[in-house]
């Protein structure tokens, strides 16, 4: 960093190494907490990573509430120095401070958690700013739940991008909800009016008993009566009652929506690409989550949005939703209107970079 800038290319595969450290750490046969990941303790010999100066790591089941820890300020996370319980999360915070390192040449002297989105003033790829802003989050709950997911987006910023419309692809995104009129259909149209803002062959499936397109096709005139696939309002719609064998979705971005939560499309929601399950959190709701929580609990990829809560009720929820990706639905009227507003295109950027790591695991970069 003294001598010369260093370029993306060499930024994001330092970051893989370091993430590859780190996890090696946290997999091992008792977790490692490393804690204190900062220039100091990281030497580079023949481009290669190597991490030195254990005294701060802590076996992770020795961890505990009020813990006392030895750490850097301005790299190590926050809850570090609020003694509260360090995880896996805490080391994400580290490695995202490295790449921060990286890029700017400098260290966060305040993280606060009125800061909502961290400013790089060095020269940094808008992808590359979205994954180091992720990893500096002030709460652990909204950063990455794992060094594995954040090694999946740097990785996917190796390949060079290219033009995923005109590729043949199949993915599946399924949305379910803990009970019945949670918002899953509303989320659902929502997530489709964004991502068809990027990709052409978005369609909304209704994958439940709502007959919601039946209803909504009521109120249109004109429509294609010719395919089986609808488009209302710019969004291609496809029912239960539609699909036939001969319909061909391989080249589709899939937007399930299977309704509430039921044992005969639980199998069906756990297979497809990427999961998100709409919960409640008031205290009549409480009951239909826990439930929800528990029989998808030995699924770690499952994006766990929560609908209907303001800002106070979703951080109490969060303080319960240890080590998963939990997020808070914006309100929005329309859901198949322009806008999704600020707050609405943060989630549903997570979404759209699952999907291109996930385009690019079947080889379609």
């Amino acid at each position: 960093m003294s001598h010369r800038p260093i370029s993306e290319c060499e930024i994001i595969s330092y970051g893989l190494q370091l993430c590859d450290l780190i996890l090696y750490l946290h997999l091992s046969k008792r977790s490692i907490i490393y804690i204190d990941i900062k220039p100091e303790n990281i030497m580079i010999a023949d481009g290669t990573l190597k991490l030195i100066d254990f005294g701060s790591a802590l076996y992770q089941d020795e961890l505990h509430e009020e813990q006392k820890y030895m750490a850097t300020r301005g790299y190590s996370a926050p809850e570090v120095f609020a003694n509260k319980r360090a995880d896996e999360r805490s080391d994400v915070y580290g490695i995202g401070m490295m790449l921060y390192y990286m890029v700017t040449g400098r260290y966060l002297t305040n993280n606060s958690k009125n800061i909502s989105n961290i400013d790089l003033n060095g020269p940094c790829s808008k992808k590359l700013k979205r994954i180091i802003n992720r990893c500096l989050k002030y709460n652990p709950s909204q950063r990455y739940g794992s060094v594995t997911g954040l090694s999946k987006h740097l990785s996917s910023l190796m390949h060079k991008e290219k033009n995923y419309n005109d590729k043949s692809l199949t993915l599946k995104i399924a949305l379910i909800g803990s009970q019945p009129r949670i918002g899953v259909t509303h989320l659902s149209l929502q997530l489709c009016r964004y991502l068809s803002l990027r990709w052409k062959n978005i369609i909304y499936e209704e994958k439940n008993q709502s007959n919601l397109i039946s209803k909504i096709k009521s109120q249109y005139d004109g429509l294609d009566t010719h395919t089986n696939i609808l488009k209302i309002k710019g969004i291609s719609m496809l029912s239960q009652d539609l699909i036939t064998m001969e319909d061909n979705l391989e080249n589709f971005i899939r937007v399930q929506d299977y309704g509430c939560l039921t044992e005969v499309n639980l199998k069906d929601f756990i297979a497809a690409d990427i999961k998100i399950m709409v919960l409640g959190a008031k205290d009549w709701e409480l009951y239909y989550s826990e439930k929800a929580l528990r029989i998808t609990e030995h699924h770690e990829d499952i994006l766990y949005f929560f609908n209907f809560l303001d800002g106070s009720q979703f951080h109490r929820v969060m303080k319960s939703m240890k080590h998963k990706n939990c997020y808070r639905i914006p309100y929005g009227a329309d859901p198949l209107g322009r806008g999704t507003g600020k707050k609405g295109h943060e989630i549903f950027d997570e979404v759209v970079r699952m999907i291109e790591a996930k385009f690019d695991r079947k080889g379609m970069l």
